[in-house]
């Protein structure tokens, strides 16, 4: 697979999730099923929280021959600390009892690598899922 670049996505709380996934159904192809199962639960957990937490923000995938990577951008307040641990006894101790978290907790540990910061209010993503 070639270097492929998907424009990059603007996504508001009136985008439907399936239809936006079935957009990219062409490009899931080229993937592994493992890869296309990862990728499709990251971006569904993703635009999920997305669309919660913000008006608008935009998503960028790219497709190589080595990875698929995710960008991700929305303006609003950070996220707590205790959500981007990847603890599995915070994820039983509190996501499971309390709700909540679970996205992320779930995007951590199914990605091959995840970054996440904020700054100057937007909130940053960086997934990549390697099809190795």
């Amino acid at each position: 697979m070639g270097e492929l670049s998907i424009p990059i996505f603007h996504i508001t709380k009136e985008v439907e999730t399936k239809k936006f996934l079935d957009s990219l159904e062409s490009y899931f192809l080229k993937l592994n099923e493992d890869k296309r199962f990862k990728l499709d639960l990251i971006l569904n957990e993703l635009i999920s929280n997305l669309k919660k937490n913000s008006d608008v923000a935009k998503i960028q995938i790219d497709f190589s021959s080595s990875h698929v990577q995710i960008f991700s951008e929305n303006i609003s307040d950070s996220i707590s600390e205790m959500f981007l641990s990847s603890d599995v006894e915070f994820f039983h101790d509190y996501c499971l009892k309390h709700g909540g978290g679970f996205g992320i907790y779930l995007m951590r540990n199914i990605a091959d690598e995840f970054e996440y910061f904020h700054e100057n209010g937007i909130n940053k993503f960086n997934i990549k899922i390697k099809h190795e």
